[in-house]
Parts: C-alpha cells; structure tokens; sequence
C-alpha cells in the first residue's frame, strides 16, 4: 500500500510538472504573441504618424502652390540676360568655364553665349556647355593673323609672348582681343532676339568673378548701364563718379579722356539697342583701350545718358580675377597623360 501511495504521488508530481511546463511555454508564448503584437502596433502608428505628417506637407505645398506658381510666373516675365563670353585654349580654360557655369546656373533667365577663338569647336567646351544646364549657344571664329602676329618684345606668356620667343615673331594681341568673338555674338543675339523677348547684353569674359547681384542689377537696363570694375586698369579699381544719381565723370588712371573710359565687363547694354541698329559692331580696328568707347559712342549721345547700378557705383560686383598661368615647368621630365583632360 505504502509502494502504490508513493508511485500515485509521483505520477501527481510528474502530471503537475508538465502542466507546469505547458502553463509556462504558452505563457511565454502568449508574452512572446503581445510583445510581436506591440511592436506591429508600433510600427503601424510609425505609418500613421508619417502618413500625417505627408498629409501636412502635402496641406502645405497645396497652400504654398498658388505662391509658387506666382513666382514662377514672375520669373518667366524677367528680363532674360544674354552672356557673351569669347574664351580660347589654354591650361585654365575649362577651370575658368566651370567655375563661370556654376555661377550661372544660380541665375534665372539667362543665355549664355560662348564663342571659341579657332578654326572648329572643341570637344572640351562642347561637352562642358552641355553638361553645365544653362542654355547656351556655341560657336568657333577664329580671328584674323593679320591681327595679332608681331614681334614679341616683352615676355608676357598670357598675351602669347613666353620667353622663348622674346625678340620673335608671335601671336601677340596688337588691337583689341575677342572682337570677332563679341560680334558674332551679336549676331547670335539679334537673332535670338524674338524668342529671348526683353533682354539685356553683357560681355562677360571666361576669367573674371561676378556677383550674383549683379545680373540682378543689370536686368532692369533700360539703355545702357555702368558699374565698377575691380582690380582693373592698373589700379584698385575702375568705374563711373556719380552724383547725385548721375554719371560726372570716371575713376580710371589709363587716358581719362577716352569718350567712354569703362572696362568691357563694367556695361551692360538693352538687347532693344542693339538689334535696332544691325550695323553694330565691335571695331576690330579700334585702339586698344577704345573698343568699348567707339561701341557705346554709336548708342549713346553723352554720359549723362548712362544708368549707374551698384548702389550709384559704389559696390564693386565684378572682379578682374584672372587665373594665374599655371606652371608646368616639371612636365618636360614627367610628361602629362594626354589623354587626361584638364
């Protein structure tokens, strides 16, 4: 009796045992189950709070939409501006390109004109005007040998006279550069000028620095306007004295007396001007130091018909940077890769 009362006890004690264990493994199911189901919860509120926040963004481009399509509308009806940049081949060429594409792809409303100084285009600039994202035309006019070929006198590598054709004849810049360049560019403008609508022409060479507000301030040209020029002229800088909202007179050290002693890069021009006088070109016979003169004398009847932009010339928003010529003396004992483009 005592050997039966035990093994019943056991049989009771291994019975309770398993129900035990079952009890804890579908607790620690159960517990397992919440836990999953929380977390589904969880990221389901996850969705439904980002969802709503979607929806308020999507409440706020809706009410910000009547704004933005003002503004477009507005930009649509700026002034375009029409760049005309004559550049030609050298080490910093597509350095000086590039960093003049970028500035521009910050303006709304601009054109840029480039027009290569050669016999054909070339790849470099092909491929970096349709890479940029600003609209853009592109030309090659190469200008005439008669035109630069002297004899080189002072070593000046950036106007084609390095040192070992001092005392030679060279390609050097004897009348004013980027003339036939500029006047195809005209060209191109007054061609352009239907579908461009109101615009204004600004001759921006490939090594200066502008500032954004510049175009901004130029945009509203009505004739022709005036600003200063930094680091120009041998001197801090070049431009218009104005008083009193008008031009008196000109900061320049280079013949004062010049009719219109303003740098290239320190006018901008109203397209209107330019395509109600076909004939208007650059001189490529003009003096060094004049061009700009003899082209502003065939629009304008005196100063005092001049716009003055940079709060009245006194803000600089253009700089004569120019790239330094970079040295290669290394490269006749380690040759560059020709086929790396630079």
């Amino acid at each position: 009796k005592i050997w039966r009362a035990m093994r019943a006890s056991q049989v009771l004690v291994l019975a309770l045992f398993i129900i035990s264990l079952i009890l804890l493994i579908q607790a620690y199911w159960l517990h397992s189950d919440l836990e999953a189901r929380e977390e589904r919860i969880r990221l389901k509120e996850d969705v439904v709070s980002e969802e709503m926040d979607n929806l308020h963004t999507y409440r706020r481009m809706a009410d910000a939409l009547p704004g933005l399509r003002a503004l477009k509308t507005s930009i649509d009806h700026l002034p375009m501006i029409v760049l005309i940049t004559p550049t030609y081949k050298r080490l910093a060429q597509k350095a000086d390109l590039t960093r003049m594409c970028h500035t521009l792809l910050l303006v709304p409303r601009v054109h840029w004109i480039v027009v290569e100084d050669a016999a054909n285009t070339s790849g470099l600039v092909a491929n970096l005007l349709a890479q940029c994202g600003v609209p853009y035309s592109h030309a090659a006019v190469a200008t005439p040998p008669h035109l630069q070929r002297t004899i080189c006198k002072k070593i000046d590598p950036r106007h084609g006279c390095p040192a070992q054709l001092l005392g030679k004849e060279a390609q050097l810049w004897t009348k004013a550069r980027g003339v036939e360049q500029r006047n195809w560019g005209l060209d191109r403008a007054r061609a352009l000028a239907a579908e461009l609508g109101p615009a204004v022409v600004y001759f921006a060479d490939d090594d200066n620095t502008y500032s954004l507000a510049l175009f901004e301030e130029i945009r509203s040209t009505e004739k022709v306007t005036v600003f200063p020029v930094a680091f120009s002229g041998g001197v801090s800088y070049e431009g218009p004295i104005v008083k009193e909202g008008r031009v008196t007179g000109w900061h320049v050290a280079w013949r004062p007396d010049r009719p219109y002693p303003v740098d290239m890069a320190g006018f901008a021009v109203n397209l209107a001007e330019i395509t109600s006088r076909p004939e208007l070109r650059f001189d490529d016979q003009a003096e060094r130091g004049f061009l700009e003169s003899h082209f502003l004398g065939a629009i304008l009847p005196g100063k005092q018909a001049l716009e003055p932009r940079g709060i009245d010339c006194k803000c600089a928003l253009v700089w004569h940077t120019h790239t330094e010529v970079p040295s290669t003396k290394h490269d006749k004992s380690l040759p560059p890769d020709p086929s790396i483009e630079l």
